[in-house]
């Protein structure tokens, strides 16, 4: 609850402050960040160097474990900035985006800012505390706001976006600090380092090629077309990513440290995957087809007229973002069981689906480069899902008869939604009336038929509010 708290409200207000950005700003303000943003991502998986994974996943840690990862990635983050600092005028050469140079230092220190606060975000997840992360990720999130908006108010253009990002950095930092009782001390360990390196290097490997397959599309695109139509896909894909992202954070943040807690039972193991595959695949469906099908109004209401042109990379987004609860908890699976070196295959296999598709379709342009990556995801969940079939004795056959009746429940109840977009013509009116419609079918439908998740959540919400005193029928 607390991990669902946090990832819901912070991106609840962040998707508002997002909201306001985009009114206050131009889509070829995102679009001139999006740009840069993977080499920061990259950047930033060799400061965590899957070290951080492995303190969670490890059964026994000390205080030379943490100080050798706390020093490592505090000197690797400053090696890392120091390139990035003196490559960046390359970079704005190579996307002819002279601003490129001084967005790309200043975001750049959020390598040390992170490198900071790495082993108290570790602590807070190896401990399970959850509360403590949601107040931290709250106010990092009131802090980036404050700053955003008001200095898009001042006309700073993209200048907000990036003092926007650094003081989310900071604040979770300085917050981290006064609430986790843990602080460097002046020891190291090459032992140590050596110890998880077997395991965090192939976690490294998998996160550089995750990061920079994820990020691959923002540089092609960014590229062969410009920050504005990079603006417009970015925007696309940021509301249904808002939403899986919440999921994602929910699920990672707890199935990870749970399941390699029982990570010896393998039938416990294979209890908690499937339970949040149908679970929490019973909640996407509906949020992303029911997005997919209200996507126009939504789009003229929070975002106005300017940005029409996000709406089907928007739509589409959201069939590639559907599947990601099955793409997760296989993943966290293979990651409790300590099998970083499956983990590492898997992603050169979905690399290398992902670049054959690309190389299919950039041509055609970027709207084929978009049902292609929509394609491609379906493919991986495949893919991730196989070696369960060994490991967990948990088939591709079996999840997909798990999660079937809630596609075809939640397909139905998009196609029914969006077929009142040519009987309403008021946005607001539309908007409202589809939300009202789709989540009635799609929860009377769950009840008619009997879904055992939709029981199963009634059922744990109804004990959880009884704990704390409060009953309702």
């Amino acid at each position: 609850m607390w991990r669902s708290m946090e990832r819901f409200g912070t991106q609840g207000m962040g998707f508002v402050v997002s909201i306001i950005l985009a009114r206050l700003l131009e889509p070829k303000d995102f679009g001139t960040v999006t740009l840069i943003t993977v080499f920061i991502a990259l950047a930033g998986c060799f400061v965590n160097g899957g070290f951080g994974v492995a303190l969670i996943q490890k059964k026994e840690v000390n205080e030379q474990d943490y100080n050798s990862v706390f020093y490592l990635s505090l000197a690797v983050a400053v090696v890392l900035y120091g390139v990035l600092f003196v490559c960046a005028p390359w970079i704005a050469d190579f996307y002819n985006e002279p601003v490129l140079v001084w967005v790309l230092r200043l975001l750049s220190l959020s390598l040390i800012v992170g490198a900071v606060n790495s082993i108290q975000n570790a602590v807070l997840n190896r401990e399970m505390k959850f509360k403590l992360s949601f107040k931290v990720s709250m106010i990092a999130t009131l802090a980036s706001g404050l700053v955003g908006i008001g200095m898009a108010y001042n006309n700073c253009g993209v200048w907000a976006l990036v003092g926007a990002a650094l003081a989310a950095q900071v604040a979770s930092t300085v917050v981290l600090w006064v609430i986790v009782d843990w602080r460097p001390r002046l020891m190291f360990s090459r032992a140590a380092v050596r110890h998880m390196f077997g395991f965090s290097s192939k976690m490294l490997a998998s996160s550089l090629l995750d990061t920079l397959f994820t990020n691959l599309y923002n540089l092609i695109i960014g590229k062969l077309f410009n920050p504005t139509v990079l603006g417009y896909y970015s925007r696309g894909q940021s509301i249904p990513n808002l939403v899986m992202s919440s999921v994602q954070g929910t699920i990672s943040g707890v199935i990870f440290p749970a399941l390699s807690s029982c990570q010896h039972d393998k039938v416990r193991v294979k209890e908690i995957v499937r339970r949040m595959i149908k679970t929490t695949c019973f909640l996407v469906f509906p949020m992303m087809f029911g997005l997919a099908a209200v996507a126009k109004p939504l789009v003229l209401i929070l975002l106005t007229d300017k940005w029409l042109p996000c709406v089907p990379y928007l739509q589409l987004s959201c069939i590639t973002f559907a599947f990601y609860p099955l793409h997760i908890a296989n993943l966290q699976a293979i990651m409790a069981l300590g099998r970083s070196d499956i983990f590492l295959v898997l992603e050169f296999i979905k690399k290398t689906v992902v670049i054959i598709i690309i190389l299919g379709t950039f041509k055609f342009g970027i709207m084929a480069m978009v049902v292609g990556q929509a394609a491609g995801s379906l493919v991986c969940v495949a893919v991730n899902a196989w070696p369960n079939h060994r490991l967990l004795d948990y088939s591709l056959l079996q999840q997909t008869g798990d999660v079937l009746p809630a596609l075809w429940l939640a397909a139905g109840a998009g196609v029914l939604v969006w077929g009142l977009s040519w009987l309403v013509a008021d946005s607001y009116v539309l908007l409202g009336v589809q939300i009202v419609l789709g989540a009635t079918v799609y929860f009377a439908g769950a009840a008619l038929f009997k879904f055992e998740c939709a029981a199963y959540l009634w059922r744990t919400a109804g004990q959880v509010l009884q704990s704390r005193g409060i009953r309702f029928i």
